[in-house]
């Protein structure tokens, strides 16, 4: 029986439950456990919408550091999204992250479209700075916008 929550009773149970679990699953598997992490949500976009994304720097890196990378990064924007429906109304490229006011026809596409620009634009800061590591901060954030 527990006597209350400062039991030393309480806390050598509870230990010794820990102990008898521990061992009695493999190490591995209990590695896998404590490693374990739930998966990330699915973005929920209608088949339609105006989006503003955000693409931040890693660690509020300078992702752009003179005209050319701005140049180079609206070039990459042209390329990836001349080909399907993905318009661009406005943009904001800022020393460490841009901003886009997007209208897309099909959602479905903004994933793929974004993957690409910041994969090839983080090759070209890889090779002209000589950067290693992560450039952007984790995944771009999509914000749709559901009026004027």
């Amino acid at each position: 029986r527990f006597r209350g929550n400062d039991s030393p009773n309480r806390t050598f149970c509870f230990a010794l439950a820990i102990h008898h679990f521990v061992t009695s699953i493999k190490v591995g598997t209990l590695i896998a456990i404590l490693h374990t992490h739930m998966p990330r949500q699915p973005r929920l976009l209608p088949q339609s919408a105006m989006l503003h994304i955000i693409c931040r720097g890693n660690n509020d890196t300078r992702i752009f550091r003179n005209r050319y990378d701005f140049d180079r990064l609206k070039n990459t924007l042209l390329r990836f999204t001349c080909d399907i429906d993905f318009f661009i109304h406005h943009y904001v490229l800022m020393n460490t992250h841009f901003h886009l006011l997007a209208w897309l026809e099909d959602t479905t596409h903004v994933a793929n479209v974004i993957k690409a620009v910041t994969i090839s634009y983080h090759h070209y800061y890889r090779r002209k700075y000589g950067y290693k590591g992560h450039l952007w901060h984790g995944r771009y954030r999509s914000i749709v916008i559901q009026s004027d």
